[in-house]
């Protein structure tokens, strides 16, 4: 799944008339409208992309609208604050939420053995109700 960001709609635009001129390639799960923006989900990423391109720098009602890839909180962050992952040297994202990263992940099998550093105790407390202490100081 993935979101586009339209950013300079008209302040008129409703939910339907987004509704119509984004259902030409994929469907759509779910659209956020807020005066000047919206934010459209669409069921697989290809579909996202390919508005993106298709619809980016056009004209809406007479306003230029920009479309481009939503990004989470944590990529606009980075971003604004110009560092690299220090894992593949990108800029927009840390290195937590490197995609290299997931991927190689993905691809190793980990195998865990479980080993014992020392032999394992075994604790006994006697069943009796009677406890002998003794009281000497």
């Amino acid at each position: 799944m993935s979101r586009i960001f339209i950013r300079n709609i008209p302040i008129r635009t409703k939910e339907q008339e987004l509704r119509n001129m984004f259902t030409k390639y994929g469907n759509i799960l779910d659209i956020v409208l807020k005066p000047n923006f919206a934010f459209i989900q669409f069921d697989s990423d290809s579909t996202a992309n390919r508005y993106m391109i298709d619809y980016n720098e056009t004209y809406m009602d007479g306003n230029k609208i920009t479309v481009e890839i939503a990004k989470t909180r944590i990529e606009k962050m980075a971003e604004r604050m110009g560092e690299k992952c220090f894992k593949c040297g990108e800029y927009g994202h840390w290195a937590k939420n490197c995609k290299a990263q997931k991927k190689e992940k993905r691809g190793k099998k980990r195998k865990f053995h479980k080993t014992r550093k020392s032999p394992r105790r075994s604790f006994s407390r006697s069943l009796s109700s009677s406890r002998s202490r003794s009281n000497s100081r």
